[in-house]
């Protein structure tokens, strides 16, 4: 692909853990090599910034027999790191929603946000999109998110609760994903992270969620 040659470092270990988090089989390293338009040499170099990129999401790179690769972690941190790996490479189309699957998340959420006089703009609403298209393709490959049962309702109130429920729904039903209770929760915090009419600190509140997710499921 034209779009993966001569890249910058930064950019291919965003390819990297991007088609490792994404690809629903074990990467091989070839198939790295021939995605990159790079030696093996050079891949093997990556592959090590690629580690460190993941550990700054407690995330692993794991390698397992017969050189093929995947990322192991918790569920929460998978979706911030894809999020993050966003800024550094453009997405790789073969792993993300078609451009009408995503229509459908804008139209879904706009509709509730709208209905409830939500109001979220410009480059926070394209990434409340993005945060929910990564949490339906997760959910489509059997990945969620796991929450303690009395997790964050110390913060969702009733309104913000009921939006997310209703975006999440109907989601569900145009895309056929099963985005779960916990999935709403995440929407709702993402939701209200976006909301300025509402104070609160946005640092304690990220450890706070963290605190709140059941780090013993892992991928």
């Amino acid at each position: 692909s034209e779009i993966t040659q001569n890249l910058s470092l930064q950019t291919r270990v965003a390819y990297i853990a991007q088609h490792l988090i994404l690809n629903q089989k074990e990467t091989r390293k070839e198939e790295l090599i021939n995605f990159l338009f790079v030696s093996n040499n050079t891949l093997t170099a990556d592959l090590k910034s690629t580690e460190e990129y993941l550990n700054k999401f407690d995330l692993q790179l794991r390698r397992l027999p017969g050189v093929s690769l995947n990322v192991f972690g918790n569920e929460y941190n998978i979706r911030v790191c894809l999020l993050d790996n966003l800024r550094f490479a453009a997405k790789i189309s073969a792993f993300w929603l078609l451009d009408s699957e995503i229509n459908e998340i804008k139209n879904s959420a706009n509709r509730i946000l709208q209905e409830n006089q939500i109001a979220i703009n410009g480059e926070l609403l394209k990434d409340l999109y993005l945060q929910i298209e990564i949490a339906v393709l997760r959910s489509k490959s059997g990945n969620h998110i796991h929450m303690y049962q009395e997790a964050i309702t110390f913060v969702l109130n009733k309104k913000i609760s009921n939006v997310s429920k209703e975006i999440v729904t109907l989601v569900n039903q145009a895309l056929n994903a099963t985005m779960n209770e916990d999935d709403e929760k995440v929407v709702g915090l993402n939701i209200l992270t976006k909301v300025s009419s509402y104070s609160f600190d946005r640092e304690n509140l990220h450890y706070r969620i963290c605190n709140s997710l059941d780090l013993s499921i892992e991928r």
